[in-house]
């Protein structure tokens, strides 16, 4: 659950400008124990494995079913190698920091924000249009 809470904490309230493009590591950053990360379970080459930052592929496929919901213009997606329990296949998008990366970019001529919350059972995701 730590985990979830530091990616949900980096994401949540970021503005997207028009013709931006938000960047899922880039925002989210390099998920070692230093910043506070913890290890669980992660998929390497569609094998069960713990590390620094599993788990926080829920934040990731939450924000890229979001985004398609919001019609933003998604650059880079990567499917995880396995079905993972919490999405159907085909829905989710995993992230490696510095291999696999989610990207969107804000087609619309105003600024959108991005909300993010998480609780003990879900991940909560919305994508608004920015009220000045």
């Amino acid at each position: 659950m730590k985990n979830l809470k530091l990616a949900t904490k980096a994401i949540d309230g970021t503005i997207l400008k028009s013709g931006e493009e938000f960047s899922f590591n880039a925002v989210v950053g390099e998920r070692t124990k230093e910043r506070g990360y913890e290890k669980a379970i992660t998929y390497v080459y569609g094998e069960k494995t713990e590390d620094y930052g599993g788990g926080i592929c829920q934040i990731s496929t939450t924000l890229y079913n979001a985004a398609l919901e919001a019609n933003m213009d998604i650059t880079e997606r990567h499917e995880h190698r396995v079905e993972v329990p919490y999405i159907e296949k085909g829905k989710d998008a995993t992230v490696d920091y510095e291999n696999l990366d989610f990207k969107f970019k804000n087609p619309f001529d105003y600024s959108v924000i991005i909300a993010v919350t998480v609780n003990q059972e879900e991940v909560f995701v919305t994508i608004s249009k920015q009220l000045s």
